[in-house]
């Protein structure tokens, strides 16, 4: 009975262990500062201004932690910026500014939040580095629609889909084709001012695509006008369900009336590049490897 319990309480430790192995290469604290060490070396930190976005469920901890970095690696730097995230989530920093806001349905705040963001990229300058902390839940949380349409209709779209029982892949699709600031928006705004980008993504959707977390802030998008009124025709999803504003805007960019998402034709010669620093899968390898140096087979 002895030798059977010391048994349970050893594969008890190493499950524990072998979770908590999932959870330190997906941690913000941890990785975080790996990456902004390779992205940008020593003597190669940003030089002009830096400025500092983000949204998702994890953006307030990735942005604690590059202010973290920044305090030991970049004390002449000067860090400002916004980061969205769901309420109950925030973390604590000095100079980026965190607003708790809803998800997955928009509210006011992720709104308001939202066009400062944007508000900030429109000032940036050649030579400024704008670097987005990206997360899941990214979506909702970046809600800034294009010019006619309101966050009320937004959030009406959003309960819509949420209903009709659409996955998040295609729920994206059309909150990209909506939104001032997704597809790959907010990285053609930095473009066009001259500035560096560089994206931190952590993921938590299939395939890890940039375009598809936070449905791409920064990405090049694959998606079309027509995919995002298809989506809606699958569902059954009419004028009595979809607001006048969404199902015109989304017409009119069928028929070439307003631009469509960023894509890879626009990023040529542009310095914009998306770093998917945290899986789901790394973390199983990582448990994995612990369960596999404990001598059993994953």
């Amino acid at each position: 009975m002895t030798q059977d319990n010391t048994q349970q309480i050893s594969t008890e430790g190493i499950l524990k262990n072998a979770f908590a192995a999932a959870v330190a290469v997906a941690d913000p604290q941890v990785i975080v500062p790996q990456y902004l060490a390779k992205i940008f070396p020593a003597g190669q930190e940003p030089k002009g201004r830096c400025l500092v976005v983000g949204a998702g469920k994890a953006s307030a901890s990735m942005a604690s932690a590059l202010e973290m970095y920044a305090k030991t690696y970049w004390p002449q730097v000067k860090l400002e910026g916004v980061v969205l995230t769901r309420y109950g989530h925030a973390s604590p920093t000095s100079h980026i500014q965190i607003i708790e806001a809803g998800h997955p349905v928009p509210d006011q705040a992720g709104m308001d939040g939202a066009k400062a963001i944007y508000a900030l990229t429109q000032q940036l300058e050649p030579g400024d580095v704008l670097i987005a902390l990206v997360s899941g839940g990214g979506s909702s949380l970046l809600t800034l629609p294009q010019e006619g349409i309101t966050i009320d209709d937004m959030r009406k779209t959003t309960e819509a889909l949420l209903r009709s029982g659409a996955p998040i892949e295609e729920m994206n699709i059309v909150r990209k084709h909506l939104s001032a600031i997704l597809g790959g928006n907010l990285a053609r705004v930095a473009i066009a001012r001259g500035a560096r980008v560089e994206a931190l993504l952590i993921s938590d959707v299939t395939g890890d695509s940039p375009a598809d977390i936070a449905s791409g802030p920064c990405a090049a998008d694959y998606s079309t006008y027509r995919d995002a009124l298809a989506i809606f025709e699958k569902y059954g999803l009419g004028k009595n369900e979809i607001p006048a504003s969404v199902l015109n805007h989304l017409q009119q960019g069928l028929a070439g009336e307003k631009p469509g998402t960023l894509k890879d034709t626009n990023l040529v010669n542009a310095q914009v590049a998306n770093h998917v620093i945290a899986t789901a899968y790394k973390s199983l390898e990582a448990a994995a490897d612990y369960v596999r140096s404990q001598g059993y087979e994953a």
